[in-house]
């Protein structure tokens, strides 16, 4: 007996520690209200409140097991329990008023009280004699295909994983622009010389080659690798940039407003206000040749006013506004920012992105080149690879639980999260059960 509630408060323990991670993480706290109190979010979808109910099944379960030799009437019990479950519930969603990742509300704690009601009617109605028969029975297969399941799972979230590096969540109808923003509201004032934008890698000597041909470098448009949008900026006037590439059809784009522009006499064009350069048509060539090939590079040679721009800046954005994009290249100060829109790192990019450290960006020529390839992003400084960044299985797991795994114990977190279930399993075959 006592060996079998050891295990069921061991169950508990394991339990809270889940629950904990899946409603608090990553625990970046603050010392003020973060988030405002949502009383009734039926906005939420119905996968989301059913989630809510199942993940507060155990709760009730568990606890209905381990207080089963108290005395109380059974009604008592029932309103003892689904009250413990409903604070349980309002304490978690009272801790994420203090959490900017998360939104409290009173449907989370109806769905978890649901849960926990469920929790205990199992447990007083199927626990006594059916299901612990059961399991007593069938332990061993059951928790090996729970085994089973749980690796099978894993292997799931590799192959997700892998799929997730791929360009299919784009959005076909974003507009591309450079230099800000459609809603005008990140503006990036500087000089501009030269953008491509390929469907393959670049490799680091056709980096560093281009480089070192400098802003005037047009690359062959007749190669296999070629270009699909080539922009030199050699036109010296008027409202229109040229798309030099071969590939059908041109997508040139027209300047927002040319008082906050001017044209340089030895080529280039120089933003100097809140304006866009922008076709109003979609870029229908790039979304198609990106998406079919989950790789694509931006070359580009600029020249920032100052390193005081922030939001990031939008050098080059393929975006709707400033928080649903498919790509961006943008200046932080004096770092850049490369978002790539994919399962993983969401609509907007920001659940992973590359950003440079140390880079110190100044007001003078500069050559950046940002890749992606299958997950894999790299930027490159004047021909020099400055800084990788890969997706791994890990960071889909860090995606579900909004965890940064650039911290020491938020990666041991995962690894306890990974590794508990087997110790789990373990007991469960064997220990035997000898509740009455």
């Amino acid at each position: 007996m006592q060996r079998s509630y050891f295990n069921i408060r061991l169950a508990f323990f394991i339990y809270l520690i889940y629950l904990n991670i899946l409603t608090l993480a990553p625990f970046d706290f603050s010392k003020t209200v973060i988030t405002g109190w949502t009383f009734v979010d039926w906005g939420s979808s119905i996968s989301d409140f059913s989630l809510n109910i199942l993940g507060f099944v155990p709760f009730g379960l568990i606890l209905s097991l381990l207080t089963q030799q108290n005395k109380e009437k059974i009604y008592s019990k029932y309103i003892i329990l689904v009250g413990i479950t409903t604070l349980a519930s309002l304490s978690i969603e009272i801790c994420q008023i203090f959490l900017p990742s998360r939104t409290p509300s009173l449907s989370d704690v109806l769905a978890n009280t649901i849960g926990g009601g469920i929790g205990v009617f199992v447990a007083n109605h199927l626990c006594k004699r059916t299901l612990i028969s059961f399991l007593k029975h069938y332990r061993i297969k059951l928790t090996l295909a729970i085994l089973s399941l749980y690796l099978g799972t894993l292997i799931g979230i590799f192959f997700w994983t892998t799929s997730s590096k791929e360009l299919t969540s784009w959005d076909s109808s974003y507009p591309l622009l450079i230099g800000n923003e459609a809603t005008l509201d990140r503006p990036w004032l500087g000089k501009i010389f030269f953008l491509a934008l390929y469907e393959n890698a670049l490799t680091s000597e056709e980096v560093k080659s281009a480089f070192i041909a400098g802003s005037n470098f047009i690359p062959d448009v007749h190669s296999r690798k070629a270009p699909i949008l080539l922009y030199s900026f050699q036109e010296g006037g008027g409202e229109q940039v040229n798309d030099n590439s071969k590939v059908k059809p041109p997508y040139n784009l027209e300047i927002g407003d040319t008082k906050k522009s001017r044209w340089l006499p030895k080529g280039g064009l120089e933003l100097t206000g809140s304006t866009f350069i922008k076709n109003d048509n979609v870029p229908t060539k790039v979304y198609q040749h990106l998406t079919a090939s989950n790789t694509f590079s931006i070359s580009t040679w600029i020249e920032p006013k100052d390193t005081r721009q922030t939001g990031p800046a939008r050098i080059v954005s393929f975006s709707f506004n400033p928080f649903l994009r498919n790509f961006t290249l943008g200046q932080e100060g004096s770092e850049i920012h490369f978002r790539v829109r994919n399962r993983i790192a969401g609509m907007n990019g920001t659940e992973y992105n590359l950003i440079t450290t140390g880079l110190g960006l100044r007001p003078q020529p500069t050559h950046i080149v940002a890749i992606y390839d299958h997950g894999t992003e790299h930027l490159y400084i004047d021909g020099i690879l400055f800084q990788t960044k890969m997706i791994r299985w890990d960071h889909f797991i860090s995606w579900l639980l909004k965890l940064d795994m650039g911290s020491y114990w938020q990666k041991g977190l995962l690894i306890l999260l990974l590794l508990t279930p087997m110790g789990g399993f373990w007991m469960a075959i064997s220990m035997p059960i000898r509740l009455q």
